[in-house]
């Protein structure tokens, strides 16, 4: 079996970038996972004072990369899915579908590794092992069948959040007759005080050693794994085909002309931006409102506005594609495009590496920052790791063909311990 991997000089140099940029922009969410509470009273904070840094600074970051960034990473799997069958169709590997299959398996337990030892409670490299051992199945279909699945996403994404808003209106239909109204008065939601006793329990545990940080994650990995498991799988595979769809398209690998892409990032923003200005302030003004709360739920029997949030986030992630191909084709950031590339070609590495950063600064066994900054304050450390990827993953490469996990992984996958060394000219020669 022909166990080479891809020459550098074939490489889709713009899909590791965009593959880089995505990993990248994953840790702006993630951050929060492991260095503060995204719920309750800390979210009420957050929204008390609009010109604060952590407001402003959480809104734009929010607004512009929450869902977008996991939605591209994952259109970029399926992509990366169909190019790694095509090059194993072109050198005629026999045994193709197992070897995919073994792929995925591999790549489900370090999804389990990531979750259960590295104690990152959000993976996502188990579900899209899952989501691409099916996928299979499905690369057959034709582009117009596969560019269905965005309007797909929007759906599915449109029932399961109302499937949400069902159970918190039954909540508070029972409430209200149980409590003869007096839960209208009743911290809820966002109005839990910062006190509350399980908030600091967790906080407790998280600034404890290993096996009490475990204690508190282990629980929600196995609940993503499980009782989020149809969510994500239906929100994965159409992203994922959506991914290939624009792969064959050639969005991806800049051969759209520029005109196209500029009018892919026009539409985009002018669709998405305004979604989320709506977004925002269905969130502050409704949901976050106790009066206006309780009267849609008395009101509306679905919530359409659920809708806005699953059609901004395609849109805007279609346009930064577009946008960073623009940019790329104009030869500006020449230098960063190639950190990027670097950055995208250790995607696994770097993944598992950022969960790394984050339970050593934010978990007891390490700096014990947990619940320690503010929101404004993480982006600091975003920042810091971002610069790190960025100067280790060209330097790794240049001397390696592979990130460290990336060799496990396709040593695994072949079950024969590849090379992982660069081999010099000089030394070719020999």
């Amino acid at each position: 079996m022909n166990t080479q991997p891809i020459a550098d000089n074939k490489r889709i140099r713009i899909i590791d970038a965009i593959r880089g940029i995505a990993i990248l922009g994953i840790l702006l969410m993630n951050v929060y996972v492991g260095g503060q509470y995204w719920e309750g009273a800390y979210f009420q904070n957050l929204i008390s004072n609009y010109s604060s840094a952590d407001f402003l600074s959480t809104i734009i970051v929010q607004g512009l990369f929450e869902g977008k960034m996991r939605a591209l990473f994952c259109m970029l799997f399926g992509a990366g899915i169909l190019l790694f069958l095509r090059n194993k169709e072109k050198q005629e590997v026999a045994g193709i579908r197992k070897l995919h299959f073994k792929r995925m398996f591999w790549l489900a337990l370090f999804g389990l590794f990531n979750g259960y030892i590295l104690l990152f409670q959000y993976d996502i490299l188990f579900m899209y092992a899952i989501a691409g051992g099916l996928l299979i199945f499905l690369k057959n279909l034709r582009i117009r069948f596969k560019l269905l699945a965005m309007p797909l996403v929007i759906l599915i994404g449109l029932v399961e959040s109302n499937m949400d808003y069902q159970r918190e209106r039954m909540y508070y239909f029972e409430t209200r007759t149980e409590t003869d109204n007096s839960a209208l008065n009743a911290p809820q939601g966002g109005d839990q005080p910062k006190t509350n006793p399980t908030f600091e329990a967790e906080e407790r545990l998280m600034k404890g050693g290993y096996v009490n940080v475990a204690t508190a994650v282990y629980p929600k990995v196995f609940a993503a794994q499980t009782k989020e498991f149809i969510g994500r799988i239906t929100d994965n595979i159409p992203l994922m085909l959506l991914g290939m769809a624009l792969f064959q398209l050639g969005f991806f690998t800049n051969e759209w002309k520029k005109r196209q892409y500029k009018k892919m990032a026009i539409i985009g923003y002018l669709l998405g931006i305004p979604l989320v200005i709506y977004d925002w302030y269905f969130v502050l003004e409704v949901q976050n409102q106790e009066t206006a709360r309780m009267t849609m739920y008395e009101n509306q029997a679905f919530d359409l506005s659920l809708l806005v949030y699953h059609l901004q986030r395609i849109a805007l992630a279609l346009a930064h594609v577009a946008l960073i191909i623009l940019i790329y084709q104009k030869g500006w950031f020449g230098s960063l495009f190639k950190r990027l590339e670097a950055v995208g070609q250790m995607a696994l590495t770097n993944y598992l590496m950022q969960s790394i950063f984050l339970a050593g600064i934010f978990f007891g066994f390490g700096l014990g920052l947990f619940n320690e900054l503010s929101y404004y304050q993480l982006y600091f450390v975003v920042i810091i790791i971002w610069v790190l990827q960025l100067w280790y993953s060209p330097i790794w490469l240049r001397h390696f063909r592979f990130g460290p996990f990336e060799w496990l992984w396709r040593s695994l996958t072949y079950w024969k311990k590849q090379k992982i060394k660069r081999v010099s000219a000089r030394q070719q020669a020999v």
